[in-house]
Order: C-alpha cells, then sequence, then structure tokens
C-alpha cells in the first residue's frame, strides 16, 4: 500500500494568518510587549516540499501558503493554511523547540484532515491521523531534524523520517522553507 501524509495540524485562529497577524500587531506596535504575551509575529510565504518513498515509488508533494512565524527564544513557532481538494482547508502548527533534549518537532494539523505527530531524532513516535472516513494511529521514526534561522523571520527546517500508517510504511523527506511575506 502506498501512503501519502500530506501533513499535520493544532488550534483555530479564526480568520486566517491575515486576521491572526492583525491581532498580533496590536501588540506589537511599539516593538515591546508585556512579560509572558510571546514574540513578535511576521507574516510569511511557506513553500514546503514533502519526497515520499514506498515500495520503489516515490512522490513528491509541494505546498505553498502563506501564514504567521512567531520567533521564540527557543525555535520555531508556524501557522499555515493549505487548501485541499473539494475547497478543504487544513490548518498546520508546526513548532520546533531547540532547548529540549532531544530537540523536538510537533506539527500539529485540523481542518479537512487532522493529525497529531512529534518527531524526535533517533526515536520512534505515535500519533494519530484522521479523515471524515477513518481514523488510524501513526508512528514516526525520525532520522534527522534540522532547523536553520537565518533572522527570526526566513528559515528552513529539514527532516527525514520513516512513517507508518495503518501498519503501511514510507520514507519521508520534508524540507519547510519560511520567507518574509512581501505583501
Amino acid at each position: 500500500m502506498y501512503i501519502t501524509n500530506r501533513w499535520m495540524t493544532i488550534s483555530s485562529f479564526a480568520g486566517g494568518p491575515k486576521e491572526l497577524y492583525n491581532r498580533e500587531s496590536a501588540h506589537v506596535q511599539s516593538g515591546v510587549r508585556k512579560a509572558g504575551e510571546g514574540m513578535a509575529s511576521h507574516a510569511v510565504k511557506v513553500l514546503m516540499d514533502t519526497m515520499i518513498k514506498s515500495d520503489g515509488e516515490q512522490e513528491t508533494i509541494h505546498v505553498e501558503a502563506k501564514g504567521i512565524r512567531r520567533r521564540t527564544n527557543n525555535g520555531l513557532f508556524l501557522v499555515f493554511y493549505e487548501e485541499g481538494e473539494d475547497e478543504e482547508r487544513t490548518q498546520n502548527v508546526v513548532r520546533f523547540e531547540v532547548d529540549k533534549n532531544p530537540p523536538e518537532l510537533k506539527v500539529v494539523r485540523s481542518g479537512g484532515r487532522s493529525m497529531r505527530q512529534v518527531y524526535r531524532e533517533g526515536e520512534t513516535t505515535e500519533g494519530q491521523y484522521e479523515v471524515p472516513w477513518g481514523q488510524w494511529i501513526t508512528k514516526a521514526t525520525t532520522e534527522s531534524v534540522s532547523f536553520q534561522d537565518q533572522d527570526g523571520i526566513n528559515a528552513s527546517l529539514v527532516f527525514r523520517y520513516q512513517f507508518d500508517i495503518g501498519g503501511a510504511t514510507a520514507f519521508h523527506h520534508t524540507t519547510i522553507k519560511i520567507m518574509e511575506d512581501t505583501i
């Protein structure tokens, strides 16, 4: 069986990235935030490519989206929306925490597809994948995770893993490029 894992997500920000950015910018106008309010948010363009190999076959999935990147002291917080078939919209939330040992990548999807998966280099983690016609337990054995933050806005995240869903396994190599959105 050939499995395509198109991606993963979390909570809802009503109105999408632009509204989230506008809500956040109210706190960022002066460049100063109160303690506990987090870091500045930036509108970004997201390019995501996932190469999937299974049973001798290879497929590459390309996604271009607009989103919000919040700079954090310990890594990355990214929200972007993916338009799917039949106008289904899926929200993707990506959080990478470098201060955990080993560093931890969490990807959560909600909307047309729901998924929750954690990736830790050298570890196998369980997650969940759900679509309208079924739900499965997933397992990801993470080979590598690398994150390069160029300037607090532009960045890249690359991770390689074996992904098992319902007993079908495929190798995934995902690259996410985050660039400032010059609207």
